[in-house]
């Protein structure tokens, strides 16, 4: 096996269907030191989020991840979760054989997480799966921290809204806009993998995923039963040829394998004030508004149109640590 220099990420998770995918494929790709997995809320509440986390890791063998749980609720508005595309527990009503804490800290998310980047000799990206608040916490805590930070990876954000509950925000911003605009606004070295950019085009078609997973015991069992459920509430089964992304993989990818990908620098807040556009990431990707080289705060992210059939077969080996 090739012997790569890893590079340090902490994933922050609402750990649904799609992020326990991606957690999996995080945890097994040769390019990656996962130094930390924290919990939040979002596509499920944080009870389920942290319990989830801590059952895929297991489940893949890696509770040598210490694991934490951050903020259950966003900073200013009531929290709302993703039931009708992860089911009420997260991860499409699938029971875990056994239920795993070894992994736990104890420590929270922000505490966690600023502990791992000060301790590391070299700068620690940050993969966001979910709503913002556990990376906003811990900037507003440890403002410091900043210049440890590599890229911030975010899945979310939308030239048009794309969640059921709005039609203007994508359903991790809408889950905590502050949080968002605080980050986006903080000087980080933000990276926006947006739905329809990144992960919508990157399509798994269920044959190929039951070629893949059924002969991989409890594992193969769990994988195909959430994504049967997610690919279920995501109107997946329309034809033979029907292809459903697994949205938050295909942005681990972006950090292990780049290549897949382009970006380009764009200035984008979130929306605060409108009632009806509450949560809107305004994404000026034409530089309407005339902003400068500096003023750019974000890396907009495309996945290569030639590269997507060829990705979509990384991150399914990729899942079986294959790579």
């Amino acid at each position: 096996m090739t012997e790569w220099k890893k590079i340090p990420v902490i994933l922050d998770a609402d750990t649904g269907v799609d992020d326990t995918m991606a957690l999996i494929l995080a945890a097994r790709h040769p390019k990656l030191d996962v130094l930390a997995v924290t919990a939040t809320f979002g596509n499920t509440t944080l009870e389920y989020s942290l319990k989830n986390t801590l059952n895929a890791l297991a489940m893949c063998g890696r509770e040598d991840i210490p694991v934490a749980s951050g903020m259950p609720v966003p900073w200013k508005i009531p929290l709302r979760t993703s039931p009708y595309i992860h089911g009420e527990n997260g991860v499409g009503e699938y029971e875990y054989p056994q239920s795993s804490t070894k992994a736990l800290t104890g420590e929270y998310a922000w505490d966690l997480s600023y502990r791992m980047i000060m301790n590391c000799s070299e700068k620690v990206n940050y993969i966001a799966q979910g709503p913002l608040t556990n990376l906003a916490t811990m900037l507003r805590k440890y403002p410091e921290v900043k210049e440890r930070l590599g890229k911030v990876i975010f899945m979310g954000g939308e030239l048009r809204g794309d969640s059921s509950a709005s039609q203007t925000a994508s359903v991790n911003v809408y889950h905590d806009p502050d949080a968002a605009q605080f980050v986006l606004t903080s000087g980080v070295d933000f990276h926006l993998c947006t739905g329809g950019a990144v992960t919508s085009p990157v399509g798994f078609a269920w044959e190929d995923l039951e070629a893949n997973f059924r002969d991989r015991g409890e594992e193969g069992r769990a994988i195909l039963h959430m994504l049967r459920f997610y690919f279920d509430k995501c109107g997946a089964f329309n034809g033979p040829s029907s292809k459903t992304p697994i949205h938050d993989t295909p942005v681990i990818m972006y950090l292990a394998e780049p290549e897949h990908f382009t970006t380009e620098k764009v200035r984008c807040e979130v929306e605060l004030d409108g009632k009806e556009t509450y949560g809107y990431s305004l994404i000026d990707l034409y530089n309407l508004g005339g902003w400068s080289e500096e003023e750019k705060n974000v890396h907009f992210v495309r996945v290569k149109p030639e590269e997507i059939e060829t990705l979509a077969e990384r991150i399914m080996t990729g899942m079986k640590g294959e790579l």
